[in-house]
């Protein structure tokens, strides 16, 4: 099970929303991608424009998918912070949550 599955089912207030930049991948593919793997939450392939203000925000290393990069959101979505590079445990992530943007 993965980290965000497992935050999500320890019933932390936590929305997922997958984000595909790969420009050779399609809807299919990311759906696929998603079910292989069992992940919940929202996914969907990014237009240019938004990579383009990822990058400017968060620099190039957003859109490097093996980096497993994670932004976290308030809930107001008035600030953002991007977690440090590499895979995340749920307690991680747990402790992400509790820090905030």
């Amino acid at each position: 099970m993965g980290a965000l599955t497992e935050l999500q089912e320890s019933g932390a207030q936590v929305t997922v929303v997958g984000i595909g930049t790969d420009p050779n991948e399609d809807a299919e593919a990311v759906l696929a991608h998603v079910e292989k793997n069992g992940f919940e939450g929202t996914y969907a392939n990014a237009p240019q424009e938004l990579l383009d203000a990822l990058v400017q925000e968060f620099g190039p290393e957003i859109i490097t998918p093996p980096t497993s990069p994670v932004i976290l959101i308030s809930a107001d979505q008035s600030d953002a912070r991007l977690l440090d590079r590499g895979f995340k445990d749920v307690d991680t992530l747990k402790a992400a949550l509790e820090e905030g943007p």
